[in-house]
């Protein structure tokens, strides 16, 4: 761009305001259309794809934790010499698709970590993400234990959207070479919206899918899903699970809170403040699912899928923002260092030659490795037999659960919520009616369950009794004191009859 005083002007200056007056005027043709041409107008507006970019880097740095994680462990998760556990097994599908012997099998996992990175970079762009379309699913199919989880077929829906996108046209290598050697200052390629519109309804399909099945989930209604989830560490540790576990009404308030945005995302996270208030919920919520539930790759994942909102003059301001970082940080470091030899860096050729390069190293490594002892003097390694005695504790029937390991909890208090106690306390009023919630540890045998009133000596004063049914996991004991003087008492949990668990508390 050239002023008129003859003074170069920057051309992203009036690249940005041509932007802003595009996207106006797609809007005023947006709302005076009629349905069927605002339909068109939503999925084949031209935009330039700063969006897709972003989500095309992100993504795979995110997959690539759960990738590395395994590529120590390829022979013996995906390789005839291990034990795989494909998916299509399950459903009575005899070799549906191959599994291929050690070296292959781990020559394509280098390829597919390499064509990840290559995709981060957006160096052959669509390749790399047609290569990664095929080889992800391919490796959590056949690892269906472990590997196949909720995020690995999100990522590849997502990695089947950005494959059908220009998300490599800006941002990318492959845009720096093609613009290599030019003069002129060469606009971004505009392209349809319609990779991006599909990929916006397909996160919130995913959210109104989850709500249908919690709708269908009695145990996520009362606390009790969420609760004993809090509780383990099969994910990631979660660094507030056991301390939130404690309260259970907080616990279903935010049960409550997060079946209403999923529900409503779908139809109000497109624009506006409500856009806004929505994806600022939901980055709350995936927050709070590392730290409750020790979630790690999922909510990283649906993270990076929010630059799918973004509109094309959002997302080019937040990836100004992080070129400037970029620059202050990184910057320095290549600023000393040659120029690359393009053309011969850009071909398909040097592509192809690198990915071989990297699968040969791949299986030499592996090979070295030696995991099964091929090369041991004494030959490879050998499963040992188990002893007498560990066999007959594998085998032994004769074991039961106590009655008094099904009680999870036993609080006081006085207010419920959602049947839930509000306010847990050990002192009361004379007044006052104390409420004993037991929790139960589902799924569980019909019990009977009491909850009786002792005096600070041990004498029984009263006693209260009720069945708990086997689909039931909470029980509430009402206990007027008026009767009681001051001073202190407790209350005796038995299950079938069995003493479980006492609590001390006090009356005024």
């Amino acid at each position: 761009m050239v002023n008129e005083d003859g003074s170069k002007e920057a051309p992203h200056r009036y690249q940005t305001i041509a932007n802003f007056k595009s996207v106006a005027v797609m809007k005023n043709r947006f709302y005076q259309a009629d349905i069927a041409q605002r339909f068109r107008i939503f999925f084949e507006a031209q935009e330039v794809p700063y969006a897709m970019a972003l989500l095309r880097i992100t993504l795979p740095l995110v997959m690539l934790i759960g990738v590395l994680q395994r590529f120590m462990y390829v022979r013996e998760l995906f390789s005839t010499d291990g034990s795989p556990t494909p998916i299509w097994e399950t459903y009575g599908m005899k070799n549906f698709l191959p599994i291929l012997p050690p070296a292959a099998a781990m020559a394509l996992y280098a390829v597919l970590i390499c064509c990840l990175i290559t995709t981060c970079l957006g160096w052959k762009t669509r390749i790399s993400l047609i290569v990664c379309l095929l080889l992800y699913p391919y490796f959590s199919l056949l690892d269906a234990l472990t590997t196949l989880t909720k995020y690995s077929m999100v990522g590849t829906h997502l990695l089947l959207l950005l494959s059908v996108s220009e998300c490599g046209s800006v941002w990318s290598v492959d845009a720096w070479l093609k613009n290599s050697g030019s003069n002129a200052d060469n606009e971004p390629t505009r392209s349809a919206v319609w990779p991006r519109r599909l990929l916006q309804l397909f996160i919130g399909f995913v959210y109104l899918g989850a709500a249908s099945t919690k709708f269908h989930t009695p145990a996520y209604f009362n606390g009790d899903q969420l609760t004993f989830w809090m509780l383990t560490n099969v994910n990631f540790p979660n660094p507030l699970g056991e301390y939130l576990s404690l309260y259970p009404a907080l616990t279903l308030v935010f049960a409550y809170c997060t079946i209403i945005w999923e529900v409503l995302f779908l139809f109000i996270a497109w624009k506006g403040y409500t856009k806004w208030i929505m994806i600022s919920i939901g980055l709350v919520f995936h927050v709070m699912t590392y730290l409750t539930l020790g979630l790690l790759i999922f909510p990283l994942m649906f993270a990076c899928c929010y630059f799918a909102f973004l509109e094309e003059h959002e997302s080019l301001r937040v990836g100004k923002w992080l070129q400037g970082v970029w620059k202050r940080t990184c910057g320095p470091l290549f600023d000393s260092y040659a120029p690359l030899p393009v053309k011969s860096f850009g071909t398909l050729t040097a592509f192809l030659m690198m990915l071989a390069v990297l699968a040969t190293i791949s299986v030499t490594t592996e090979a070295q490795m030696d995991v099964y002892g091929e090369r041991n003097p004494q030959g490879r390694h050998q499963l040992q037999p188990l002893s007498t005695e560990e066999v007959q504790t594998l085998f032994r029937n004769d074991t039961s659960i106590h009655s008094q390991d099904n009680i999870f909890s036993m609080d006081m208090g006085t207010a419920l919520a959602a049947g839930l106690l509000i306010d847990h306390r050990t002192s009361f009023n004379a007044q006052e009616t104390a409420i004993v919630q037991c929790r139960l540890v589902r799924p569980h045998d019909d019990l009977w369950l009491e909850v009786n009133m002792h005096s600070a000596d041990g004498q029984l004063l009263k006693r209260n009794g009720m069945v708990a049914p086997r689909e039931q996991s909470t029980l509430n004991f009402e206990l007027p004191l008026n009767l009681l003087t001051p001073g202190d008492y407790a209350f005796v949990l038995k299950v079938n009859g069995q003493d479980a668990h006492h609590r001390k508390f006090s009356v005024r």
